[in-house]
């Protein structure tokens, strides 16, 4: 299963309710998506040893430089960038609802109540209490049903 990225929407969103989560991807603020990642080139190379946490930053926060680009700030206004906003997967930003404000999403697949045809999926939103705070009942497809709840649940808090 390929894990999902949140939508440029859904990102600024998040960054608007506080997600401080370490990633490894961000939207630049005109919605180009940029994934932070390395590359070690040529035959004779120095050795290079590389943290693993200098590959996840919170670009939610002041926009920081890396030591693995040298001090090179990736996308902030001197690239004529202002803002970054932190691309999570699906699954980690639902992860953030529930750990840090309580919020589960339950996305299920929707049948034809005379037939095992799929007919789309549905999400719910519900508190700690159980009670439910939101459903939709028309999605195409589970990451879209996943989305949708991503973002309506954001705008719970």
């Amino acid at each position: 299963m390929k894990e999902e990225l949140i939508s440029f929407d859904t990102a600024k969103l998040a960054k608007e309710k506080g997600f401080d989560w370490e990633v490894n991807a961000y939207y630049f603020d005109d919605g180009i998506l940029n994934k932070i990642s390395y590359s070690i080139q040529g035959d004779f190379i120095e050795s290079i040893e590389i943290e693993l946490d200098d590959l996840y930053e919170n670009k939610n926060k002041n926009c920081v430089t890396y030591r693995i680009t040298k001090g090179e700030c990736l996308g902030c206004k001197s690239k004529k960038y202002s803002y970054t906003f932190s691309a999570p997967t699906q699954s980690l930003l639902q992860k953030w609802l529930r750990e840090k404000h309580n919020i589960h999403i339950m996305i299920r697949r929707l049948h034809h109540y005379l037939t095992l045809d799929t007919t789309g999926y549905s999400y719910m939103i519900f508190n700690k209490y159980g009670a439910v705070l939101s459903d939709d009942n028309n999605n195409e497809t589970y990451e879209e049903a996943l989305e949708k709840a991503l973002q309506e649940a954001l705008n719970l808090i």
